[in-house]
């Protein structure tokens, strides 16, 4: 599906330039500058200027996020170059590979970017900003809000053999049931995997057969497997590449297809 957005760009023009202070509004080919007085002042502002667009999914962006996202990848990279190889489980001895596992982990992260998108309030929509006071907050020069209006049919996966792949999405199918044949081929761990939501909200769900989560998985998760070779995956350095994931647009990565495991 073609994504179709609106994006809203609070920017501020210093000195002499043609424009004062200025919101752009981006509408696939459309750009229009309105004057910054007249541009939301909040979330919730937003939301009830959005007319027919209100049931879009908002994602909000601030450039000042991204030095500390950039450091956050920068500690990634170097706690996954750190990271100790385990042989305690046969989770991680039993067809590990742990040089070739830890270079895809840091060709990973080095794919990421610092996009700046803010994702610790959750989901945001028109609806839930009417109802929920908590996630109004006053937007500032230079933020972006982007309306996505894509229907989201598909989930994502990562594992170290096959990188990205988009699955479909299945109303009744669980975490461990999307891990499909790398259970038991040993390409990932296989306790627990990283549910990283549409909206950038990260949640460990276990995928053992002694934890199995039934945890509804909504479309357009990405599901992070980490490998085998260097201890359980509830550790820190794999909780921190999720949390990277939280903040990229999976559909950068142009992810193989796959439709049945």
């Amino acid at each position: 599906n073609a994504m179709r957005a609106i994006v809203f760009v609070v920017a501020v023009c210093v000195g002499a330039l043609a424009f004062a202070d200025s919101v752009t509004v981006v509408m696939e080919d459309r750009i229009t500058k309105l004057d910054v007085d007249q541009a939301p002042t909040s979330l919730v502002v937003f939301a009830n200027s959005l007319g027919r667009h209100s049931d879009g999914r908002l994602e909000w962006f601030r450039a000042s996020r991204e030095t500390d996202q950039e450091n956050e990848l920068s500690a990634c990279r170097e706690e996954v170059r750190e990271m100790l190889v385990s042989h305690l489980n046969p989770a991680d001895w039993v067809g590990d590979d742990h040089v070739n596992h830890r270079e895809k982990l840091i060709e990973l992260i080095d794919s990421l970017q610092a996009t700046g998108q803010v994702t610790e309030y959750g989901r945001i929509d028109a609806l839930r900003l009417k109802t929920d006071g908590f996630v109004d907050r006053r937007l500032r020069d230079g933020d972006t809000i982007r309306i996505r209006t894509d229907e989201l049919r598909e989930i994502f996966v990562w594992n170290v053999r096959d990188g990205f792949v988009a699955k479909p999405h299945a109303p009744n199918k669980f975490a461990y049931r999307y891990a499909g044949s790398t259970l038991t081929d040993r390409v990932i761990r296989g306790d627990y995997a990283y549910a990283i939501s549409p909206a950038g909200a990260v949640q460990l769900l276990g995928i053992a057969t002694h934890n199995q989560s039934n945890q509804v998985i909504e479309p357009g998760t990405l599901l992070f497997f980490p490998p085998p070779g260097f201890g359980r995956s509830e550790q820190d350095v794999f909780g921190c590449i999720a949390q990277a994931l939280s903040y990229q647009d999976i559909s950068t990565f142009e992810p193989k297809r796959q439709w049945r495991d």
